[in-house]
């Protein structure tokens, strides 16, 4: 990102940048204030709610990422995971553990700024876990009427790798 991109309001400020930039600049309170209004991306709960509901835990999680200015890669570091982990999140292909809810809520309270909801959070995220699963079960539940119906023969042709693998082929 550049400060000519944040001037034309191309990308966000990264909030974490802010007291740097503010202290470069020398800005008064009422400036700096202003500059951290704009740096945070406000929620729009509406707009969120409208994703299939098995994508919003991750859009939320991407949002509250970019308020506190962490990138997926810093919130890997801080939750102790990888950054395929975080991705996989994002993308909402993947629930997230009780645990590792908890632990993004405590990393994202910390920035007094941003507007953060945990009750909101915790709630998307869990209704988010409930479409995966639900969407995962269905999947499986068609694969396994897809073998129940058609002839083995025809079912291998159909199959993925994952179900071929383990199956004694050399």
């Amino acid at each position: 990102y550049t400060i000519g991109g944040w001037v034309r309001g191309e990308h966000p400020i990264p909030y974490n940048k802010l007291p740097a930039i503010v202290e470069a600049l020398g800005l008064d309170k009422e400036a700096a204030d202003q500059l951290r209004a704009l740096a945070i991306p406000r929620l729009n709960r509406a707009e969120l709610e409208k994703m299939p509901p098995e994508k919003q835990g991750g859009a939320l999680l991407k949002h509250s990422c970019a308020s506190a200015g962490l990138s997926q890669p810093a919130l890997a570091k801080k939750t102790e995971l990888s950054r395929k982990a975080i991705n996989f999140w994002c993308a909402g292909k993947g629930p997230i553990s009780e645990r590792r809810i908890d632990k993004l809520v405590e990393i994202f309270s910390q920035y007094d700024d941003i507007g953060f909801d945990p009750e909101y959070f915790r709630k998307t995220v869990e209704r988010s876990n409930a479409a995966i699963r639900e969407k995962r079960k269905m999947a499986k539940v068609d694969s396994t009427t897809l073998g129940a119906v058609l002839p083995a023969s025809r079912h291998e042709e159909l199959a993925g790798p994952e179900e071929k693998k383990g199956r004694g082929r050399e």
